[in-house]
């Protein structure tokens, strides 16, 4: 199988950039590597009308020291932020047969850092 296009949030660097993902036997690889975790958990939410499908850390806010969190702005909170922890890959929906696909075609990094929102640099001390 080939790659599929997505978009890493990591809420330590700060940055939203785009990446690729294998969407063959390599996907949960690629995903644990980006999210730094060997659980994931699918978040499927809206944010101004459009799809969002969020990848990441399942055990996140169970782990002794908490990742560093990031909020994105969704429609479900009348758009404002719903923190998740550590870093995240935004990937499409699923094919009939249960693949992942790319991150829609409105998904890049220019309209999806507007929706990030950062943790304070003083939050790291609470954490």
């Amino acid at each position: 199988m080939s790659n599929i296009r997505g978009i890493y949030i990591d809420p330590d660097a700060k940055t939203v950039t785009e990446v690729w993902v294998d969407r063959g036997e390599g996907f949960l690889v690629d995903v644990w590597a980006l999210c730094r975790c060997n659980t994931i958990q699918p978040i499927h939410r809206r944010s101004n009308g459009r799809r969002l499908y969020l990848f990441c850390d399942e055990e996140g806010r169970l782990k002794k020291k908490i990742p560093t969190p990031f909020a994105i702005r969704v429609d479900e909170l009348n758009g404002a932020g719903e923190e998740i922890v550590g870093p995240a890959v935004l990937l499409g929906p699923a094919d009939k047969n249960g693949d992942t696909m790319p991150a829609d075609g409105w998904c890049t990094v220019e309209s999806i850092t507007p929706l990030i929102m950062w943790a304070a640099d003083d939050d790291e001390e609470e954490r």
